[in-house]
């Protein structure tokens, strides 16, 4: 559904005079100078709307609120408007207060700022949620409230309430940020906010955490990974019941470690027979006492008190967990596990909100689309709607930032060349051909007069010790081979920013769970995987050069169609109804923490 296609557009300037609500003090809604009077945006189109519907309340239907609430709310936590942030509180102290006139109008004039945001959020969104700059005056002259909204209002007029409150849901819902799983993004939300009311204490250890070590306070640390979503209700019902069997033990030891205390008899007076008597008890009483000492000689094992430890159930909820961030999920519990076992429940709530909008910015076609987010170090590549190729990705380092950017990559190159950007050639290679000039030879890297040029410059016929890298002339060429920085295949993004997507020599960074180490291009695992993919789903002139290529030959492979690219930045997402969080590596998020 186009937004523009139901909103007409209004005037070029929507009037705010105070007359617009005059309605409303007749009606005796509100009262000259309440303060509903501050709030509203939009007061002439809210008076249109009213009067269209003859002026019939629309909120007063306790779930559609909530509804409004919740959205609105979504954008207050990732504090992207002040405008919003503040009408969701009066919102909810008019409802707490029982003024339902006010509630009304603000929450119809809230409907509209927010329909508004909609329409803009792909044009602005860059720099709304990566930029930290914050919602300002939404642009009235573009927004218009006509085939939208109208109907609903005047719908009110001939059918009953409920019916309004529906197509306003609806409404509501088209608007609402496009999450995949969105019932699993409303259930994450709704525990983040339920479990900040609680204030869960941090977890708190000396050092390296592995498997079987003693855990300081494990009852704390379930509580914290609870907060991810991850339920550990099994796991505490468990140390509860190991908890109860360890003191049942300890309780049952020392009730038998206790001997009775047997009475003494006064001795009588004995006769010869009685003497006679006693002699031969004397002799079975040995024997018995003989065989107690044998008894007592077996050692009885003292039961230990019970111990919180990384044990083998909690092992498999921390690695679980670990997966969960983009770690490696080897179970130890260290510097990087504690950080986002600690990480502030309010710092959670904004990432699940500041991604849910910016899903605004990227398509959600899947016919024929590859994207890269850059936190996650992942590419996928859909076609006609399924994964047919997933990826790690190496980008770039927080220097030299990967672009978000759209582009579509139109051929793939075997065996590329590399032509050296300037940046590099000036910050990287220069310096080092200056201390050592062997290091163009060693990597194979011809000086150019210009791109394209056959012709090569000799370095022994540069003045390299007076050279200021920044004026240096030429251009640089690194030739193709399997050291070449571009690997065996380049594929082909044309745009401005020269960003593309390669294979490259350096495979062993891939096993990293941090992979920003470029300089803005994207490296590619399983390069000849991916290429054989595009061959085989978009189709390709000169296909067979790809498949009987070699180390030596050089050749472009174009396809038959291009795939648009997508470069994307998503530091919260679901991915079949899991929740996934990742290290915001360029610091996009603006938390307090960074």
């Amino acid at each position: 559904m186009n937004l523009n296609k139901y909103i007409a557009l209004l005037s070029l300037f929507v009037s705010t005079q105070l007359w617009a609500l005059d309605s409303f003090y007749e009606l005796g809604w509100i009262k000259p100078g309440a303060k509903i009077e501050k709030l509203i945006q939009y007061p002439k189109l809210v008076d249109e709307l009213y009067f269209t519907n003859q002026h019939e309340l629309m909120w007063n239907n306790d779930e559609l609120a909530n509804q409004l609430e919740f959205q609105i709310g979504i954008l207050d936590k990732a504090q992207l408007s002040p405008l919003f942030s503040r009408n969701v509180e009066m919102l909810r102290t008019y409802r707490k207060q029982n003024q339902a006139f006010e509630y009304d109008l603000l929450a119809t004039d809230t409907l509209i700022s927010y329909l508004n945001y909609v329409e803009q959020a792909p044009k602005l969104g860059m720099t709304w949620f990566f930029e930290d700059q914050k919602i300002g005056s939404l642009n009235q002259s573009s927004l218009a409230v006509g085939e939208e909204i109208t109907p609903i209002f005047a719908d009110a007029v001939v059918k009953n309430p409920q019916s309004s409150a529906v197509q306003l849901s609806k409404l509501l819902d088209h608007y609402a940020p496009p999450v995949q799983h969105y019932d699993a993004f409303v259930q994450a939300y709704a525990l983040l906010e339920q479990q900040n009311e609680l204030k869960t204490p941090l977890y708190q250890q000396e050092g390296l955490k592995r498997s079987g070590d003693a855990l300081p306070n494990k009852s704390q640390l379930l509580d914290r990974i609870s907060l991810a979503g991850i339920d550990v209700s099994a796991l505490e019902g468990k140390m509860r019941e190991d908890k109860k069997q360890a003191e049942i033990a300890m309780a049952t030891f020392i009730d038998e470690s206790i001997e009775p205390i047997e009475a003494v008899e006064e001795p009588n007076p004995m006769t010869e027979d009685d003497a006679l008597v006693g002699m031969e008890s004397a002799s079975l009483m040995a024997t018995e006492v003989d065989l107690t000492q044998q008894e007592s000689a077996v050692e009885v094992t003292k039961p230990q008190p019970y111990q919180d430890t990384l044990d083998n159930d909690l092992l498999v909820v921390v690695k679980k967990f670990q997966t969960m961030h983009g770690l490696n999920p080897d179970g130890v519990i260290g510097p990087k596990t504690m950080k986002w076992i600690n990480i502030d429940v309010d710092d959670r709530i904004k990432l699940l909100a500041l991604n849910a909008e910016r899903m605004r910015l990227w398509p959600k076609d899947r016919e024929s689309i590859i994207m890269v987010n850059v936190p996650a170090f992942n590419m996928k590549y859909w076609y006609q709607g399924k994964t047919v190729f997933e990826s790690r990705v190496i980008v770039g380092k927080t220097e030299r930032k990967t672009p978000l950017m759209i582009t579509k990559l139109d051929s793939v190159i075997l065996n590329p060349s590399w032509n050296v950007p300037r940046k590099i050639m000036v910050e990287d290679i220069l310096p080092k051909a200056k201390r050592n000039l062997s290091y163009l030879s060693k990597n194979k890297i011809e000086i150019i007069p210009k791109w394209g040029s056959k012709r090569t410059i000799n370095p022994a016929n540069i003045n390299w010790n007076t050279l200021n890298p920044k004026n240096f002339p030429y251009k640089m060429r690194q030739r193709s081979g399997s050291n070449n920085a571009l690997g065996l295949y380049k594929f082909n993004t044309p745009n401005a920013q020269a960003i593309y997507l390669h294979d490259t020599p350096s495979k062993g960074l891939f096993n990293r769970d941090s992979r920003a180490y470029s300089s803005g291009c994207i490296r590619v695992e399983g390069a000849r995987q991916f290429a054989m993919s595009l061959v085989d789903t978009q189709g390709a002139y000169k296909k067979s050069r790809l498949e009987n290529s070699t180390r030596s030959s050089n050749a472009r492979v174009p396809l038959h169609q291009k795939v648009p690219v997508h470069i994307i930045y998503q530091t919260v997402w679901f991915d079949n109804g899991n929740i996934n969080y990742r290290d915001d590596i360029y610091e996009y998020d603006h938390l307090a923490a960074n």
